[in-house]
């Protein structure tokens, strides 16, 4: 499939939290909040499962608050150590038991969590759509050849918007003038 599908898709929005987002540059860590609101908007709307994980919460902090606001009711949120997901067994066993086979894919570091839990979902043969600009380093470059890494590997670069209309599909779905009023414009 080349396009994510709503009834195959699972949100994972990776590391948001308090104690990292600090280190960010704010106009990153500002764009990657407010697209990952959307992304989790929209995926409430279109009851899309969402999967959330927070490293180390003990000394990084829960997700930021303005994420939590918006976690639909369903949403799940794994703590970790391992820096893939997909090497936390607890995180393994939700994503598997959507019986989904694509990943959206949000957060940061991107060449770091993001990056091997990209990885990990591919040696799964899992689909995954890596939101660009819904994702974050500390430094730009590592971002960008985080994203090199992840195409040659054989991910999907996405953004918000590309992902939002690709959820939806049609202009006469139910639920699109809603997206299109309170998420997109």
């Amino acid at each position: 499939m080349h396009l994510c599908h709503t009834a195959q898709s699972v949100l994972v929005v990776v590391d948001v939290q308090t104690g990292l987002l600090p280190a960010m540059t704010a106009a990153a860590g500002d764009q990657l909040v407010q697209n990952s609101i959307k992304l989790l908007k929209v995926a409430d709307l279109l009851d899309i499962p969402t999967l959330v994980t927070e490293q180390y919460p003990q000394g990084l902090g829960h997700t930021v608050a303005e994420l939590q606001a918006h976690y639909p009711e369903t949403s799940r949120v794994v703590e970790k150590r391992t820096f893939s997901a997909l090497q936390c067994e607890s995180f393994k066993d939700l994503f598997d038991y959507t019986g989904r086979r694509q990943a959206v894919i949000c957060g940061m570091e991107a060449h770091v969590c993001v990056l091997q839990t990209v990885m990990g979902f591919l040696d799964m043969g899992i689909q995954p759509f890596v939101v660009s600009d819904a994702l974050c380093s500390r430094l730009e470059r590592h971002k960008q050849n985080a994203l090199e890494r992840m195409v040659a590997a054989g991910g999907v670069i996405s953004n918000v918007e590309s992902t939002l209309f690709e959820w939806v599909a049609d202009s006469r779905h139910p639920k699109f003038r809603q997206i299109l009023a309170d998420v997109i414009r």
